[in-house]
């Protein structure tokens, strides 16, 4: 299958097994891809990570963080710009 050598999917709980079928392709090779990153040797890690999946088709973007950072970064420098002028 697609996700075979995935342990957490392949082990994945019987609890979240019909909100990982209602996803996309896309969101669930994203979320396979963020598993590779988790060590599944300790107790309850695998329980752990499927406990913050969160289960949309609407993976987060980093352009979205980017976003925000500049957003916070011209804010402080409108501040500072405001602030000298006085």
């Amino acid at each position: 299958t697609l996700f075979e050598g995935y342990f957490a999917v392949e082990h994945m709980p019987d609890k979240y097994r019909p909100m990982w079928e209602s996803l996309n392709t896309e969101r669930k090779t994203e979320i396979a891809r963020q598993s590779k990153m988790y060590d599944f040797t300790k107790m309850g890690m695998l329980e752990s990570f499927w406990a913050g999946v969160k289960f949309d088709n609407n993976p987060t973007r980093i352009v979205e963080s980017v976003n925000v950072v500049n957003n916070y970064h011209n804010s402080v420098a409108a501040r500072m710009k405001a602030m000298m002028h006085k």
